[in-house]
């Protein structure tokens, strides 16, 4: 069976505005084979947005909390 192609949305909260965080993400995305965006927020928060195969995806998402363990995140699957 194919890998399902998923779509989440992240917000990242903490300290993850002027520390680097998202070329971090998109170091891990372009890694592991996924596609998105991610920017800054007025608010201090860093939006993302991350798709492709699932396991892509959890890869995605498992290097970027391998490289900011500080990072507190939660996600929404569209």
């Amino acid at each position: 069976m194919p890998d399902p192609l998923i779509r989440l949305r992240l917000i990242y909260t903490g300290r993850v505005q002027g520390v680097g965080f998202r070329a971090t993400v998109r170091a891990a995305a372009k890694r592991f084979g996924a596609t998105g965006w991610v920017r800054n927020e007025p608010d201090g928060t860093v939006l993302a947005e991350i798709q492709g195969p699932r396991s892509a995806v959890d890869a995605c998402l498992a290097g970027i909390a391998d490289a900011e363990t500080r990072m507190s995140h939660c996600w929404s699957e569209l």
